[in-house]
């Protein structure tokens, strides 16, 4: 709601919660392994709107605003979001995303030694 607030008031307040909003959707990705809780971790990033604001142009129109415009944004973080421990990854573009994720693989867990 907020960031819908800035958004029609324009100017700066708009840009800092966008990009706000894109780094905390960006910290996520990059915290699954701590989030998971024992659990499995499941994301849907796929054409997400942070995506095109990430890609500079978001929900204010121009080259990355519809969602089929998206595809190479979500492709990396869908990618980002497994090399980061997600389990399970919900999305619109199944082959592309399969084709990208066929060689993502989490790194594994540094092996602890004894001293």
């Amino acid at each position: 709601a907020a960031r819908g607030r800035a958004r029609r008031r324009g100017g700066a307040a708009a840009d800092a919660a966008a990009l706000d909003w894109v780094r905390r959707d960006l910290g996520i990705i990059g915290s699954l392994r701590r989030l998971r809780f024992g659990y499995p971790v499941v994301v849907s990033v796929s054409a997400k709107s942070f995506i095109g604001e990430m890609l500079g142009a978001g929900s204010r129109g121009g080259a990355s605003a519809s969602p089929a415009r998206r595809i190479a944004g979500s492709l990396s973080c869908e990618a980002a979001a497994v090399l980061n421990g997600a389990d399970v990854v919900r999305t619109h573009n199944v082959a592309a995303t399969a084709a990208a994720l066929a060689g993502a693989s989490p790194a594994p867990a540094p092996a602890a030694r004894a001293g």
